[in-house]
């Protein structure tokens, strides 16, 4: 009921780790606060939201039980795949990896941990999340 997480992954057996994951389409300039074109209204962006969303779906585990706890590791991912982009040319994918210092992150780790020792991370697509490491 509410909002919550687009879905939970976890091993078949043991408590080595929970993925709370959220994911989102988006077009770069939304990702971050923005400010809307249309209204000129503050936006507070995609990965915010999902950061909230993750949040409230782990809180919801934890007011029926503490269960969570057994997990070693406990991931809150936010998967975001850009829509802005085009087929690149040769030049451009050149371009692009000589310049990926200043695109937008695609794998963050935030240095604090969400409550119930949750760990939230990002990938923005196609960037894959391994759980080992």
């Amino acid at each position: 009921m509410g909002r919550k997480c687009d879905f939970i992954i976890n091993p078949i057996a043991g408590y080595d780790f929970i993925i709370f994951n959220e994911l989102t389409e988006s077009g770069k300039q939304y990702v971050m606060p923005f400010t809307s074109p249309k209204t000129g209204e503050e936006k507070e962006g995609k990965l915010v939201y999902a950061k909230k969303q993750l949040e409230i779906s782990i809180d919801k585990f934890y007011d029926v039980s503490n269960f969570l706890d057994n997990y070693k590791k406990r991931v809150a991912l936010f998967s975001c795949r850009l829509t802005d982009g085009k087929p690149e040319h040769y030049m451009t994918r050149s371009v692009n990896a000589f310049r990926k210092p200043q695109r937008i992150l695609s794998n963050i780790r935030a240095h604090e941990p969400l409550a119930h020792g949750f760990v939230f991370e990002q990938r923005i697509y196609n960037k894959e999340y391994k759980t080992i490491g």
